[in-house]
């Protein structure tokens, strides 16, 4: 077991809290809309100075309230000492639910933190590629496009055990040459929302909700009445497609 991997299991279970987000996905009229809690969480070795540092960004299971051990999370593992880091979790990186972004935001905070904290010159950890995590052609391209879009180059062996690169690999490795190399982009940055920000914009949205209820309120009384104008006032708000039926 290198010495990161061992790093690894002793710093995971000491990692504590420093943000959280929201993910939301998006709205298709084919796919049931879930949102989750995604947690940024990070621990080391060491106070002043720490020889490993760990990180992750993972999200709870759509609906429950729970994290797993392995899905939905993102981690990495970094020796500062060796100017190393390890991208994990080593056995597969699994999104539940699939294809709604949420492992793109999730490797993009991992990487953002890596650059935030001047990591650019860390030389990568190959992490491992195997078969065993997709079924189809169909998810192999899927699985090396996810990290080729974030600057990772794949090598390893095709289904016919043949030497290839890139989006042919089936079992291998991803790597880069340093952190510097990889990037988050701003898209997928976004796609996480902090936590303070989304019950402020709650806040603001059932405020304007109130303010517009009390509008039409106003209006409805503005309408009311036996008087002439009464009909006519009705029929103003019709034409403007106001909730007032028209008399």
């Amino acid at each position: 077991m290198s010495k990161l991997k061992q790093a690894e299991s002793s710093l995971e279970n000491d990692a504590t809290l420093r943000e959280a987000y929201l993910f939301e996905t998006p709205h298709k009229a084919d796919r049931t809309q879930v949102m989750l809690i995604v947690a940024l969480e990070q621990s080391q070795q060491g106070e002043a100075r720490p020889n490993y540092e760990y990180f992750r960004a993972r999200a709870t299971m759509p609906g429950t309230a729970q994290f797993h051990k392995f899905g939905n999370c993102v981690s990495v593992t970094v020796c500062h000492h060796s100017k190393t880091v390890m991208f994990g979790p080593t056995s597969q990186i699994q999104m539940y639910p699939e294809g709604h972004g949420l492992g793109r935001a999730l490797m993009a905070r991992v990487i953002d933190w890596l650059h935030r904290n001047r990591m650019q010159t860390y030389d990568i950890q190959p992490g491992l590629l195997s078969s065993s995590t997709v079924n189809s052609n169909k998810e192999r391209v899927r699985r090396n496009h996810f990290y080729m879009n974030f600057g990772f180059a794949l090598n390893g062996t095709d289904s016919n055990h043949q030497p290839v690169q890139g989006l042919g690999v089936l079992n291998g490795h991803f790597t880069a040459t340093t952190v510097g190399s990889l990037n988050a982009s701003s898209e997928d940055l976004k796609r996480l929302i902090r936590c303070s920000d989304f019950y402020s914009k709650l806040g603001t949205e059932r405020y304007d909700a109130q303010q517009n209820i009390w509008a039409l309120q106003g209006l409805a009384a503005w309408a009311r009445g036996s008087s002439w104008a009464a009909p006519l006032k009705r029929a103003v708000l019709f034409m403007m497609n106001s909730p007032i039926k028209k008399p």
